[in-house]
């Protein structure tokens, strides 16, 4: 991978760590925080295909992966929040 690459799949990595602990935390304490979640998911996937695209086919690609994987994981989590706070005010 190139310089630039390494940095947006650390970048992606972080954010897609960050994105599976505020969906979790939002789940768990504060439902106002899934916009948070969703936002760091959809930046954190931006830049997993950002960095794999612009990776070298020689290296493996293992943080940019990882941060795409944890991005998709992140913003399913905060979307099944918005989905549950919204049965929750339904039922209400």
């Amino acid at each position: 991978m190139q310089n630039t690459s390494v940095g947006k799949a650390i970048a992606s990595m972080v954010l897609g760590i960050v994105s599976v602990s505020i969906a979790v935390l939002s789940a768990i304490l504060f439902f106002f925080l899934f916009p948070l979640g969703v936002g760091c998911g959809i930046a954190s996937l931006i830049c997993g295909i950002i960095a794999i695209v612009l990776g070298n086919k020689a290296r493996p690609l293992g943080r940019a992966i990882a941060g795409f994987v944890l991005g998709i994981v992140g913003s399913s989590l905060s979307g099944s929040t918005i989905l549950i706070a919204y049965v929750i005010k339904m039922l209400i």
